[in-house]
């Protein structure tokens, strides 16, 4: 019972607790008898939820609810679960995927089916290609087209791990997640939404303003004008020219934030700002403006108080002197034998350095050392660790 106005409660779900029943799977490594999960709130939140895209916008958890309590169990053949003894509680869904739950006759091979429309008027969508792209093992395709209704079925489809890729004429394709059919009798239903496909412009130029040639721009997230996070089948990746512009094609209609690399360069401005992508006839399509800055290098040594290099595994790690935050950079890495690490492409700025076993135990961290990176530029440090001289 939760009260959403601080009144009278609400029963907001009179099943709060899942149960996913699977046939057993005795002829695969990675088999299990049963699996729980259970979330932490706050986590699933900065994960999925956060106001500026979350960080998995291509998730099924993106925007929703934190989801129940859930049991996996798998029961049949040689199983030691036996369906017929479970008592399942009132309190309790259960989601039943086994062979002979499928709605469809899966007996031949794995079937999938669903409809295609529109994101953007909800009509349907006819003549798309729907692909199965095995992903492991011998490779493969299954391939299909949608009807008149907008509908489409692949049925007799093979034992293995699958993408499904979805494209149609004018319109962005999309990857529309896994389909694994190990078992060789898997059915999936789906009804997906595509955007139409447009372009985007822009420049990459150094904090003085000089366009900068040769840099790869990609497209890190995508989302369509639904809000929801829009998988493209085909990576959106551009290079600048020689005045700094790069066009994106096949974006999605919808929202995208743009990520640029290259050697000895960072990008200073914001890569989680969202762009609008898709503008109608009568407005100016918004263009992107990224500017990059010049980066350094840290180096460094963990020794001990002797001077030697450390008995034990260590780690270095760097943040930015104010703290982590949303957009900063920071690192980490393993250190050598004789204690080395280092630090390449850091942005310019003032961080602190810390070095500490791995594993450790509490207070076995070195006292953080504080260093200014400039571009172009080399620190060199050396970072003495009182725990280094101990095997433990």
């Amino acid at each position: 019972m939760v009260s959403l106005d601080g009144g009278s409660a609400d029963i907001i779900d009179d099943k709060p607790l899942l149960l996913v029943v699977h046939d057993y799977r005795y002829d695969v490594e990675d088999r299990a008898d049963w699996t729980f999960t259970v979330w932490i709130v706050e986590s699933f939140h900065r994960l999925f939820n956060r106001p500026k895209g979350g960080t998995w916008p291509n998730h099924p958890h993106y925007r929703q609810p934190v989801p129940p309590p859930r049991i996996d169990v798998y029961v049949g053949g040689k199983g030691p679960i036996v369906w017929a003894a479970v008592k399942v509680p009132a309190n309790v869904r259960v989601i039943d995927k086994r062979l002979t739950a499928a709605p469809e006759d899966v007996m031949d091979g794995g079937v999938v089916r669903g409809r295609l429309f529109d994101m953007a008027t909800h009509q349907v969508i006819v003549g798309a290609d729907v692909v199965l792209m095995k992903l492991r093992g011998p490779k493969g395709t299954v391939r299909t087209e949608s009807d008149e209704s907008g509908a489409f079925r692949v049925q007799g489809i093979p034992e293995g791990y699958y993408a499904i890729h979805v494209e149609a004429e004018g319109y962005a394709g999309r990857n529309m997640g896994p389909y694994d059919n190990r078992s060789g009798h898997s059915f999936h239903d789906l009804d997906a939404l595509l955007a139409s496909a447009h372009s985007l412009r822009g420049q990459v130029v150094d904090t003085h303003g000089k366009p900068v040639r040769g840099v790869k721009v990609r497209a890190e997230r995508v989302w369509g004008i639904d809000g929801f996070g829009y998988k493209c089948s085909q990576e959106p990746l551009a290079t600048t020219d020689e005045s700094g512009h790069f066009e994106l094609h096949s974006l999605p209609q919808g929202f995208t934030s743009l990520r640029c690399r290259a050697p000895s360069l960072h990008q200073k401005s914001i890569n989680s700002d969202m762009l609008t992508v898709g503008a109608k006839p009568w407005e100016k399509q918004e263009e992107a403006s990224i500017v990059v800055e010049g980066t350094g290098t840290v180096r460094g040594k963990v020794i001990d108080d002797d001077g030697n290099p450390p008995k034990r595994p260590f780690i270095a790690e760097i943040e930015p002197k104010d703290g982590l935050k949303v957009g900063a950079w920071s690192g980490s890495g393993q250190c050598k034998e004789d204690g080395s690490f280092e630090f390449q492409d850091v942005p310019p700025g003032d961080y602190v350095v810390i070095t500490m076993p791995n594993p450790m135990s509490e207070r076995e961290a070195s006292e953080p050392q504080h260093v200014t990176v400039k571009a172009g530029g080399m620190v060199r440090l050396e970072i003495v660790n009182h725990s280094a001289n101990s095997e433990r």
